[in-house]
């Protein structure tokens, strides 16, 4: 499949024990080395965490304020103080937002 000629035999003894050769020391030191591949108990800080601080930051926006709001808006709408008529009424038409 070369644009030109070449002599290579991937069969001969040479290449198939170099090969084996290879393949063999690796998983000799595979096996040697297996227990520093245990996983460890810590967290790495990475370049994930901003993305783990910020994560918490909306957490805690959503929990908190944002909450507060929806909880305090739910009572007022529950107790009767904003109807779905009323509510309608006091948005602008869609012809005047234009």
């Amino acid at each position: 499949m070369l644009p030109y000629p070449v002599e290579f035999e991937p069969y001969t003894a040479y290449h198939v024990s170099e090969t084996l050769q290879i393949l063999l020391f690796t998983g000799l030191g595979f096996f040697l080395l297996i227990k520093k591949l245990e996983p460890e108990a810590k967290i790495s800080l990475d370049l994930d965490w901003p993305y783990r601080m910020g994560g918490r930051a909306i957490l805690w926006l959503a929990r908190k304020p944002v909450q507060a709001v929806d909880n305090v808006v739910g009572e007022i709408y529950r107790a009767g103080g904003i109807s779905a008529a009323r509510c309608r009424r006091a948005s602008p038409s869609p012809s005047l937002a234009a």
